[in-house]
């Protein structure tokens, strides 16, 4: 993770607080050369601006690239955007297979939205072999992890799966809580980015 000084600290301070009351211009004048200089922060809301069209064209394959770059610094929402944006073809062909290492970075590091798409993905076989005791452990976690409408999901299928598929899912749900290593995340901008709004996804 790139530390900055006092001086561009406040400069990502004033970006940010520009993005978070739709000042998206401004925001991303001070923000992109924080972004170019390695900043996460930065990246990932310039990501987020690319991604959603704000203060600037829309435009996925720079959302991509920012995202990019902010994942491979451990930023936990940018793994999870990339794995959002490979699964969906957003930017890229479409490739559910490659979007799982993507989440399951993001898990490790506690992101609750990633256990999400990884129960989808498990519960419908989209890019993996279809496993539902595994979409479940990833349901039990999510919802543990503050995605409220997979406690409902979890329950549903507390009742309908076998004995031995619950088994197995709770003991993978196990595994998974005492592997989460969460890292520290940094100033990010309050307005989520990449199928946050809507984790269904």
């Amino acid at each position: 993770m790139v530390f900055l000084s006092g001086t561009c600290f406040a400069g990502l301070k004033e970006g940010l607080a520009d993005f978070d009351r739709g000042a998206f211009p401004s925001a991303l004048a001070t923000l992109q050369p924080l972004a170019e200089k390695g900043d996460v922060s930065a990246q990932y809301t310039v990501g987020i601006a690319n991604y959603q069209g704000l203060g600037t064209p829309q435009d996925y394959a720079l959302a991509m690239k920012w995202f990019g770059r902010a994942a491979a610094q451990d930023l936990a929402p940018a793994e999870y955007c990339v794995g959002v944006m490979l699964a969906h073809g957003e930017g890229v062909h479409a490739n559910p297979a490659a979007a799982i290492p993507w989440y399951k970075r993001a898990v490790a590091h506690g992101y609750g939205p990633a256990f999400h798409n990884l129960a989808v993905q498990y519960g419908e076989g989209r890019g993996v072999s279809q496993d539902m005791a595994a979409s479940l452990a990833y349901f039990m976690v999510s919802a543990e992890r503050g995605v409220a409408q997979d406690a409902a999901t979890r329950d549903m299928l507390l009742l309908n799966l076998k004995p031995n598929q619950v088994a197995a899912a709770r003991a993978l749900a196990r595994s998974l809580r005492g592997a989460i290593r969460p890292v520290k995340l940094p100033p990010l901008p309050s307005l989520g980015g990449v199928g946050e709004a809507t984790p269904a996804r």
